[in-house]
């Protein structure tokens, strides 16, 4: 039986960021964080399991508010089991928004080969035909005349 994909969306549209780790930021406008408990700067390097695409971010050590997640809760094996987070948030969020959309530039085939390539043929198929439309679609050109 063929499939038939109606409709797609390559990403969320949302009004206000994910707000499981912090409730601060309440829109999708780019703001830093403010009431930092360190001038300490650390620079850390961040990657995801799948994909061998790291990237390299600093970060200072925030004074919690209300509403900021602390400590990760999970079960196991009926056992409730918890984890602290590290108080550590973007010291520049303008910077690493510039570095994550180069980053997504350089990376996103690795992404997408990494998330989807092992998942139905479907999938991977669609995901290519995405990736490669720009390179093949043809581009007209305005004529001042």
């Amino acid at each position: 039986m063929p499939y038939i994909v109606t409709d797609a969306s390559l990403y969320r549209e949302q009004e206000a960021p994910y707000q499981l780790y912090s409730t601060r930021w309440q829109n999708m406008n780019i703001v830093d964080i403010d009431g930092w408990a360190s001038d300490e700067i650390k620079t850390i390097v961040i990657s995801q399991i799948f994909l061998d695409a790291p990237w390299t971010v600093q970060v200072r050590e925030f004074v919690p508010v209300e509403g900021d997640l602390l400590e990760e809760k999970w079960e196991s094996n009926g056992v409730i089991r918890t984890h602290p987070i590290p108080k550590y948030g973007l010291a520049d969020m303008n910077q690493v928004a510039e570095m994550m959309q180069d980053w997504t530039d350089q990376n996103v085939f690795k992404y997408i080969e990494g998330s989807v390539s092992k998942l139905d043929d479907l999938f991977w198929e669609t995901y290519m035909m995405a990736f490669r439309h720009p390179q093949k679609a043809k581009v007209g050109h305005l004529h001042p005349w």
